[in-house]
């Protein structure tokens, strides 16, 4: 696969993590974790540090998210 390819792969990644998050299901979260962390490492190798970062801050949110609603289930 093209490395820039692999950005479409992503973004469907991301859209999946979305929607599942969208239907309530805490499993998109660590989707949207995972999809955001190859996010950031495309970024670094494609040398765009401002997009990485903005991944950095999603993949962050992301990790918020879930143990946040893994404490509201308790």
């Amino acid at each position: 696969m093209n490395i820039d390819n692999l950005s479409w792969v992503l973004a469907f990644g991301s859209l999946i993590g979305g929607q599942l998050v969208i239907n309530k299901n805490k499993s998109g979260y660590v989707i949207w974790g995972i999809v955001n962390l190859l996010w950031i490492t495309y970024f670094i190798y494609k040398d765009i540090y401002s997009s990485a970062f903005l991944f950095l801050v999603y993949m962050i949110q992301s990790v918020y998210g879930y143990i946040k609603w893994k404490r509201n289930e308790n």
